[in-house]
């Protein structure tokens, strides 16, 4: 996946000035605690993950290798998983629910096998 070219914070703002993209007229102060976030996460990492099948158990092996992997960093990246999270469409039917709250479950497994996902210090929603 190519992302596009980077670009100074200030010129992105210049060029969307006029647009309030989250609806909200923030307060001076809000968006001073804002650009000084954005000023201390320039080094941050965010990893996205797609598709990360939890009913199939060699996907959830190579989470866990890529999850003890990013324990050797000193970093501590934002993990984000989207898209579809089984193999196969699973409803109500035939044990549908239990399959993908077990997967769930494994899904957790493999997340917190690595030193850096510690209740301490992460959220997930």
């Amino acid at each position: 996946m190519a992302l596009p070219l980077p670009e100074d914070r200030e010129v992105t703002c210049q060029a969307l000035a006029a647009d309030d993209l989250y609806c909200s007229s923030h307060s001076k102060e809000h968006l001073a605690r804002l650009e000084l976030m954005g000023k201390k996460a320039v080094n941050d990492e965010v990893i996205f993950i797609s598709d990360l099948h939890v009913d199939q158990p060699t996907v959830l092996a190579k989470l866990k290798t890529l999850m003890k992997g990013m324990s050797e960093s000193t970093k501590s990246p934002i993990f984000v998983f989207m898209g579809n999270f089984t193999s196969i469409p699973m409803g109500h039917g035939a044990g549908g629910i239990e399959q993908v709250k077990s997967g769930f479950a494994d899904l957790a497994d493999a997340i917190t096998v690595s030193a850096f996902c510690h209740v301490s210090n992460s959220q997930h929603v």
